[in-house]
């Protein structure tokens, strides 16, 4: 068995409690479970840039999958990835990145990522997926006798 060091110990408490990274210009808080984004305050305008009251969080990977449709009309049912497999932090020398992977409906995998600069008043937002096929029914347009040329 192995005993985690002081600093390791303390991190892990950080963990549990929300990831936070932080630069002179923001300051960015994260679930920890989910890797969505709980805050992101811009220090140099004091402004909280998150919506807290939305119903989704920032950063959030939703999936919109149409049923019944029909024209413009259309059922949609939504999914979330509701836990991430991994939840990383990696500390370098120009930024901090924030790295969240999982599975989710409409994907095999997922790959998100948050970088925070140490000395540039910017963050940068990545996403890469790997599409699932589509399970649906998909008719385009034109095999519905709809000749408008515009794909659904």
């Amino acid at each position: 068995m192995r005993y985690l060091s002081r600093q390791e110990r303390c991190w892990v408490i950080r963990f549990l409690r929300g990831l936070k990274l932080e630069s002179r210009f923001y300051k960015i808080q994260f679930n920890a479970v989910t890797g969505t984004l709980t805050s992101l305050f811009d220090k140099r305008l004091g402004v909280e840039l998150i919506e807290a009251s939305s119903p989704h969080a920032f950063n959030e990977y939703l999936y919109e999958y149409r049923t019944h449709t029909s024209g413009l009309n259309h059922d949609s049912v939504w999914s979330r990835m509701e836990k991430a497999e991994a939840v990383t932090v990696t500390r370098g020398p120009v930024a901090d990145v924030l790295t969240v992977t999982g599975k989710a409906t409409g994907v095999k995998q997922l790959k998100q990522t948050v970088v925070l600069y140490h000395n540039l008043p910017r963050v940068d937002f990545g996403i890469w997926l790997d599409k699932a096929p589509f399970r649906g029914q998909y008719q385009r347009n034109a095999e519905r006798g709809d000749n408008t040329g515009a794909n659904t």
